[in-house]
């Protein structure tokens, strides 16, 4: 199983260029007529989960031949190998190879990549959650879910979520037409069932879920303080009481499980300097504090963001970490972090090297995987933008195995459209068990961006595979959309 970590393809619709030239026609030698029609070849990704399909320029006429362009823009499925393309998208049609001809009738022609399955004993399934809009906020539009690049209707509300170890989708978030907080129980069929949860109230807003390996399901809601309800257990438990206790204010960012250990991670501000936190919760609800989190050499404070656990299930937590050094305003530099906590030890935090001279800059997602360090993160110019909800500066970067080497931008171009790097706050992160890395959240084509409960004009959602993005298609009608969760399942 992996988890969903909770915004960051989109199908291009064929174009159908119909040319049609018509000049009058009769024996009369004063006038003449001749007339010409053309067609095209659209190239179909028919649920690839990344890469980007050739593009035909060329009109044809009719009985002039065509040439099969090969996969050049590297199209991906997971679990699947791409073997050429086919006139039907369930492939019963004419199936061509790269290079083969055919002769053009009287139609257009729309050719569809085939995918054949993989040798692996099952297919990876890629699972992101969020919101598709209609309207630039996510106030009162549709959650939806989408599985293996295709998009599927939640109701009204957003989520994210989880797939457990017997493939059960869980996405916990708000029902709008229920009016009610709870959690959508479906699988990768796309059918999904609403339950709300009483216990939350209409103060209690589910951010991120977890499942442990007894089948206990979690599901983390703040407002002023902050609650884990156990869906299939006693609770709810509330963990923002126990830390303020010792701290007055808190932010809680992330869970996790590893076995039968439930991880809460985030933020609590003792005095002016925020510090990194992380708590264990038993299935009884006793909250424990872990002590003795580092800071790196020179910094004085910082804070943890969404939580990991590897498969050896170590704890891996990204965040922030702010110079010990600035001014009354602030700190000069906040540094992208990340902290590692096994066998009851923490390791780090290790800084990220930045994006350019950026002194703004944090670590929001990883996946930790045989050594190496997939990171996403925001980069800003100024520390103000970094932490300012409604920046205009949020550019989104990854760090591809490495967090000692700089991160890039990230874009995903469709067409002739290029999004990124601006982005909104949030995403999710994955893998499957051949390495692979998927990577969602939100992106605009050039008009900044706020957070993904703004997501402002042009906010776009995206999945980001071994460094290939792809536009994932909205529910019908909508205009923006935001990923607000990712993760894997057979």
């Amino acid at each position: 199983m992996k988890r969903f970590h909770g915004a960051f393809g989109f199908c291009i619709l064929p174009v159908v260029l119909l040319c049609f030239v018509a000049l009058s026609a009769c024996n009369n030698p004063a006038s003449s007529s001749t007339s010409s029609t053309t067609y095209t070849v659209t190239y179909n990704e028919n649920g690839s989960t990344g890469g980007t399909v050739p593009t035909d320029s060329t009109a044809y006429a009719s009985g002039q031949t065509v040439t099969v362009k090969s996969n050049s823009g590297s199209l991906v499925k997971t679990g699947y190998a791409f073997s050429g393309w086919n006139t039907v998208a369930a492939g019963t049609g004419t199936t061509y190879a790269a290079g083969a001809t055919f002769s053009m009738g009287s139609a257009n022609v729309t050719l569809y990549a085939v995918w054949t399955g993989s040798s692996s004993s099952s297919t990876t399934h890629v699972y992101a959650t969020g919101a598709s809009l209609s309207s630039a906020t996510l106030s009162s539009d549709h959650s939806v879910v989408w599985i293996d690049g295709n998009v599927y209707l939640l109701g009204y509300g957003y989520g994210s979520g989880i797939v457990d170890s017997s493939g059960t989708i869980y996405i916990c978030g708000q029902n709008f037409t229920t009016g009610t907080y709870g959690y959508w129980k479906g699988s990768n069929s796309g059918s999904f069932t609403w339950t709300s949860l009483s216990a939350l109230g209409s103060t209690y807003r589910p951010s991120s879920i977890a499942v442990d390996s007894s089948g206990n399901v979690y599901i983390l809601a703040s407002s002023s303080s902050a609650t884990v309800y156990t869906v299939n257990a006693s609770g709810p438990y509330t963990i923002g009481n126990a830390l303020s206790s010792n701290y007055p204010y808190y932010t809680l960012n992330g869970i996790a499980t590893s076995g039968t250990t439930v991880y809460v991670t985030g933020i609590y501000n003792p005095s002016a300097a925020s510090q990194p936190c992380t708590a264990t919760l038993s299935s009884s609800g006793t909250v424990s504090w872990l002590s003795s989190i580092p800071n790196a050499s020179g910094y004085g404070g910082g804070g943890m963001l969404s939580p990991w656990v590897d498969g050896a299930g170590n704890l891996w937590i990204p965040g922030f970490e702010y110079s010990a050094s600035g001014t009354s305003s602030g700190p000069s530099l906040v540094s992208g972090a990340l902290w590692e906590y096994a066998s009851g030890n923490w390791t780090g935090p290790t800084i990220a090297t930045a994006y350019g001279t950026n002194p703004g800059n944090d670590i929001g997602l990883i996946a930790v995987i045989s050594g190496n360090y997939y990171g996403a993160g925001i980069t800003d110019s100024t520390i103000s933008d970094l932490s300012n909800s409604t920046s205009t500066q949020h550019e989104a970067v990854y760090w591809n195995g490495s967090l000692s080497s700089a991160p890039s931008f990230i874009t995903v171009t469709a067409g002739s459209t290029t999004y990124g790097p601006y982005c909104a706050d949030g995403g999710g992160i994955a893998t499957d068990s051949s390495e692979n890395v998927y990577l969602g959240g939100t992106l605009t084509n050039g008009t900044p961006i706020y957070d993904s409960n703004n997501a402002a004009t042009n906010g776009l959602p995206f999945i980001f595979t071994n460094g290939t993005g792809k536009k994932l298609p909205l529910y019908s009608g909508d205009t923006y959309g935001a990923v607000l969760g990712v993760c894997t399942g057979s």
